[in-house]
């Protein structure tokens, strides 16, 4: 049993880490579109290896085992959701603030 829990929580740190290695390469990609010569491009590029990678990393990080997948995607669905809510948040904020 103990086993169990430190597989799952492995895969729960996994999709988390994931989560924000996705969304340090979504804003990355935010920033550089304005002085890109093709944003098209950049931005579907950057969609595609940033899907295509974290895919990959969830199914081998897996093993093959759907409890571990199932926690791993739960945990970058939640971490993402933690990170836009905040990031909404600080938007809203700085709103009031200006006026």
């Amino acid at each position: 049993m103990m086993e169990a829990a430190i597989t799952w929580t492995a895969a729960a740190l996994g999709g988390g880490l994931l989560a924000l290695g996705s969304l340090a390469g979504l804003w990355w990609t935010v920033r550089r579109l304005p002085v890109s010569r093709r944003p098209g491009w950049l931005a579907a590029g950057s969609f595609l290896a940033r899907a295509a990678g974290v895919s990959a990393a969830l199914v081998a990080g897996s093993g093959g085992d759907a409890v571990r997948l199932l926690i791993a995607v739960g945990a970058f669905l939640a971490v993402r959701h933690g990170v836009v809510s905040a990031t909404r948040a600080g938007l809203r904020t700085s709103r009031v603030m200006e006026g």
